[in-house]
């Protein structure tokens, strides 16, 4: 894996401080009994939720609460 992770490195031209998170990020849940990206998924997946959240919070000060919830609903669909 060690070879891996250099080779992302290198084609990002970026040198990550903990290389064990850009291993689990690129590891599969199926593949032995390492840590897999499914943990970092969670986690982008709140802070892209945080993101949203705040952009439609100060973009429309006037809707309610439940109209800030629908707009809030995050989908694959929207998101692309």
């Amino acid at each position: 894996m060690k070879a891996s992770i250099n080779a992302v490195e290198h084609l990002l031209q970026y040198r990550f401080k903990d290389k064990r998170l850009l291993e689990e990020a690129l590891t599969h849940p199926s593949y032995a009994d390492l840590p897999s990206y499914q943990r970092l998924e969670f986690l982008g997946d709140m802070a892209l939720g945080m993101v949203v959240s705040n952009f439609i919070f100060l973009t429309y000060p006037r809707l309610d609460p439940g109209q800030l919830s629908l707009l809030r609903n995050i989908s694959t669909k929207k998101l692309a």
